[in-house]
């Protein structure tokens, strides 16, 4: 106990000196978060790039750490990928952990924490890299700290979770950063403080900003609709009803009660009207519920439903 009060203690007064205990901004455009290439924990690339579009959450972890970490930090992003899930936000947002401690911190390393707190790697990414590259992306990118120190303590202590034993601290930042669409930093959290709460209303708020900048309507054709096949037209146009071309379209069918498999269509590219084609078939007549989903070349996407009644039976 007297440990970590201790390290806890100078890690509050490290962060005060450096400058990165700082109060709380309403949520804002704070600063461009920085493009990077790193490694994520199934041993793959990663680059920053596959985030643009989506609304992120980033935090900066070490697998043996004792304090923050275990504590705060990732119980809060676990409980975030479960409420992105539960919302069916998991093609829009993601959450990514970047190691403060990549010389110990291999890839298997991180499958192994990652497996410790049941991260979907579907959602959320943990990376590693070259030492000098995370320190840049620390303290010049994401800006969270100016510097990081290996200190060794008297006393060896269990692994969080199980596993080896440690006998280091790394200190380094606890806050955690929210991220928009356009790769832009709107809000930083203390993650000792902060309730997961707060954050994932803010990725609901960013969420929903995105999707109003896309307008979506649905055309069936034959209309009334018949079991069989057709056609499903998806127009798309900005906030200023310009038509937006470009686009990667996707049409799930579900029926809106009961079992069955979804039908699926998808399209690209549209006419200069902003207008997409997409194949789709009628299997059985009842009440549907059309999940259309747009991908834009600019990396926004939207996503609307859209309720169908189909007379007759199935075929």
């Amino acid at each position: 106990m007297l440990r970590r009060w201790l390290t806890v203690s100078f890690l509050a007064c490290v962060l005060a000196i450096s400058g990165c205990a700082r109060a709380q901004p309403a949520l804002g455009t704070l600063w461009d978060a920085p493009s990077f290439d790193l490694i994520d924990q199934g041993g793959a690339p990663f680059s920053s790039t596959s985030l643009a579009g989506k609304v992120w959450v980033v935090d900066f972890f070490y697998s043996n750490c004792q304090d923050e970490c275990p504590i705060y930090l990732s119980p809060k992003m676990r409980m975030l990928q479960e409420q992105i899930t539960n919302k069916g936000l998991e093609s829009q947002v993601k959450l990514i952990s970047i190691t403060v401690d990549p010389k110990r911190d291999t890839p298997q390393v991180l499958q192994d924490y990652a497996t410790r707190y049941a991260a979907d790697p579907g959602i959320w990414s943990f990376l590693t890299g070259p030492d000098s590259t995370i320190q840049g992306l620390l303290q010049n990118g994401f800006k969270v700290g100016s510097a990081i120190w290996e200190m060794p303590v008297t006393v060896t202590v269990a692994q969080a979770g199980g596993g080896a034993s440690s006998n280091y601290t790394i200190l380094h930042s606890p806050y955690m950063l929210l991220v928009d669409q356009q790769g832009k930093i709107r809000q930083e959290y203390d993650g000792t403080q902060v309730d997961v709460s707060q954050i994932f209303g803010n990725v609901s708020q960013l969420v929903q900003a995105g999707m109003e900048q896309v307008k979506m309507n649905l055309t069936l054709r034959p209309d009334p609709p018949a079991v069989g096949d057709a056609t499903l037209t998806v127009s798309l146009s900005d906030a200023a009803g310009r038509p937006i071309s470009g686009a990667q379209v996707q049409v799930r069918g579900d029926m809106a009660h009961g079992a069955m498999e979804p039908v699926l269509g998808a399209a690209s590219g549209s006419d200069s009207g902003g207008q997409y084609q997409v194949p789709f078939r009628w299997t059985m007549g009842g009440d549907w519920v059309l999940h259309v989903q747009a991908a834009l070349a600019d990396g926004h996407q939207a996503w609307q439903d859209f309720p169908v009644t189909v007379p007759g039976g199935g075929v």
